[in-house]
């Protein structure tokens, strides 16, 4: 699918995954942070992670998932998307680096 739906925000909404940008956890919610709004969901990242196509999306730290194909530049433990500075996780670095050394 190249689009879903989210409930934020006592709505319902549609997703398309060309402009989501990456995925933040937030306690019990998630903020998806998309090419000019933000939406705060009641989904896990979990769910998220499960939902996304792993050819385009990539968990990177227990809190975050991004878009591969938005990423600008990897540098040390950090991922640039657009001005957002996106930590990687130590657990996920391996995952990282098949990226680029395939």
């Amino acid at each position: 699918p190249t689009r879903f739906f989210v409930k934020g925000d006592k709505k319902h909404h549609q997703i398309d995954l060309n402009h989501l940008l990456y995925i933040e956890a937030y306690g019990n919610y998630t903020k998806l942070f998309l090419n000019d709004e933000m939406i705060v969901s009641h989904e896990k990242i979990s769910d998220f992670d499960e939902l996304l196509p792993s050819n385009k999306f990539l968990r990177v730290h227990k809190s975050f998932i991004v878009a591969i194909d938005k990423i600008k530049f990897i540098e040390g433990n950090r991922i640039l998307i657009n001005e957002h500075k996106i930590p990687i996780g130590q657990t996920y670095k391996s995952r990282i680096n098949k990226l680029y050394s395939s």
